[in-house]
């Protein structure tokens, strides 16, 4: 007697104990003379039609089932016969199973790489990112912003993914101050995808520390030991760079995508940030920029500032 395992089992490879193949196996089984001396399709046949009653069973679908028993490996043809005879048996019915199961656990297998993919794709979304690519792509143009305001470390960093990272696109240019990034620190491997998706779109990133002696640590360390991978990286080679400059006047806080536009960071306690596109305040924006470049004109690359340490 098939125990409810079996039965369950059975059912995940999808053989069906109800179904016109199992029917087929059924009747070959019983038309053997013993297991695996085999039948003929007429033999086969009369077996399958008395047991559902005299009915009528087509000819073609028959040969159908039968087809789908040799594809499965669950039967064996004798084609040396006159006629063809229909051989089950413990060990082809054995080596049927085991493909079907292979062939299962492979679906299974690539179903769970999907899943894993599709869990990934979700998880790893910026839903102000996502939204603002929306509105463009119903509106079929750029979604124009004015300034605004926030308050927060998560709440900047949204506000930068929002004004900044989604607009860029390839041959763009960032320019990131780092100095408030690195007193309070958080975030890092969400910062580190977005970094690696803009280098994916071929947009230039440049990186400025005015002050490496307040930030030395772990995360210094950590973020050297990225950089050089960055900076060895073929494929995204001349995309980024990082320099450090030991001003010490006050400087502009920001991060910027060319010169359309900037997240300003106003305060550090608490932080606030505030983006100013360009159409609200030009002159700001370029007063910002230009002081990041003339301080990364004259900083040192911080691969160089590294080994001298």
């Amino acid at each position: 007697m098939i125990t409810e395992d079996h039965q369950r089992v059975l059912k995940l490879m999808g053989v069906d104990l109800k179904d016109g193949r199992s029917r087929a196996l059924r009747a070959i089984i019983i038309s053997q003379e013993k297991l695996g001396s085999g039948c003929t399709f007429d033999e086969l046949r009369t077996k399958m039609l008395e047991e559902s009653g005299s009915k009528e069973i087509a000819r073609p679908l028959i040969y159908r089932y039968l087809k789908s028993l040799e594809e499965d490996n669950l039967l064996f043809v004798e084609r040396d016969s006159t006629p063809n005879r229909y051989i089950v048996d413990v060990a082809t019915l054995s080596r049927g199973f085991n493909q079907i199961v292979k062939g299962k656990l492979a679906g299974l297998e690539n179903r769970q790489e999907k899943l894993q993919q599709t869990k990934t794709s979700l998880s790893s979304i910026d839903a102000s990112w996502l939204a603002r690519d929306l509105i463009e792509m119903l509106i079929e143009g750029p979604f124009v912003s004015g300034s605004r305001s926030t308050r927060g470390r998560s709440q900047i960093q949204d506000l930068v993914v929002a004004e900044i990272y989604s607009r860029a696109r390839k041959g763009d240019l960032l320019r990131m101050t780092l100095d408030w990034d690195f007193k309070s620190p958080s975030g890092e491997e969400k910062k580190r995808a977005i970094g690696y998706s803009m280098f994916s779109k071929g947009v230039k990133m440049r990186f400025l520390l005015h002050d490496i002696k307040r930030v030395e640590g772990p995360l210094l360390q950590d973020r050297i030991n990225e950089y050089r991978k960055i900076r060895s990286n073929q494929s995204i080679k001349g995309l980024a760079e990082t320099r450090v400059t030991f001003k010490t006047t006050k400087t502009y806080q920001c991060i910027s995508l060319n010169r359309d536009g900037i997240v300003l960071i106003v305060s550090e306690d608490p932080y606030t940030g505030v983006w100013v596109p360009r159409t609200a305040n030009s002159k700001l924006v370029d007063d910002v920029i230009d002081s990041f470049d003339e301080d990364f004109e004259s900083g040192i690359d911080l691969l160089e500032i590294d080994r001298g340490r």
